[in-house]
């Protein structure tokens, strides 16, 4: 793996304990899954943004009290209707998804660009 990439990822990894830590919402995850995108091999960048946004989210989990996560995930089901706790086993799923997605997207924009 070129050094670039294994950067690429040591940024993706910090951004995403920052965003954890600072802002526990999904969509925390698209910037640092943005910057991951930036890698060129399409398998390297889907599956490293996806486990780094898994494990990363994780933090959440050890960081705050659990009467917090629950007092957020309740907020969060009145506006989606889902129950609270389903809500807490998914965030991780969603957050890996999520930061998948924003590589994805930026990896195909930047092949685009460099086409032309």
């Amino acid at each position: 793996m070129r050094k670039i990439n294994i950067a690429i990822i040591l940024i993706g990894i910090i951004l995403t304990l920052i965003f954890s830590y600072f802002i526990p919402y999904v969509w925390g995850g698209i910037i640092p899954g943005a910057i991951i995108g930036v890698i060129k091999r399409r398998s390297t960048k889907l599956i490293s943004s996806f486990l780094i946004g898994f494990i990363g989210s994780l933090v959440v989990y050890f960081v705050y009290p659990i009467n917090y996560l629950i007092s957020l995930a309740k907020t969060v089901e009145l506006l989606a209707g889902i129950q609270w706790f389903i809500l807490i086993l998914l965030f991780p799923l969603l957050y890996g998804l999520i930061e998948l997605s924003a590589a994805g997207i930026v990896g195909e924009i930047l092949s685009l660009i460099s086409k032309k």
